[in-house]
């Protein structure tokens, strides 16, 4: 019985662990504005975690992989952000602090890239 009890109080703190940390990193995540991204030289997509993966991230990596090299960008594969509720997520330029979530259209990846949208791949 003590055993149940001491089970069950655990699995509570460490869920609320997990909640904090999933809320209080989402204040670096920024939403999509348009020309919000300056120049940007490198793009990390998130493709390895599973919440990512079931919001899209695969159909977004493929049209990253299609239009980065058009617009001249470094594009590299990356784990987890700790993002999870917005994805799929995106890193600029390997800084912390340039998250973007919620990346789910090729109109979204384009701005990323600085492509406008009737250019040609």
């Amino acid at each position: 019985m003590l055993y149940r009890m001491s089970f069950i109080v655990l699995t509570v703190i460490l869920q609320s662990i997990d909640s904090f940390l999933i809320h209080s990193f989402s204040s670096r995540s920024h939403s999509l504005q348009l020309n919000d991204f300056g120049e940007v030289k490198k793009v990390e997509v998130c493709t390895i975690e599973k919440y990512c993966k079931r919001k899209g991230s695969a159909k977004i990596w493929k049209l990253f992989q299609e239009l980065a090299p058009v617009a001249g960008i470094e594009l590299e594969e990356s784990e987890c952000f700790f993002e999870c509720q917005t994805g799929p997520n995106i890193r600029l330029d390997g800084d912390d602090k340039r998250i973007h979530g919620a990346i789910k259209s090729e109109e979204m990846v384009r701005k990323v890239l600085g492509l406008g949208i009737d250019e040609e791949i």
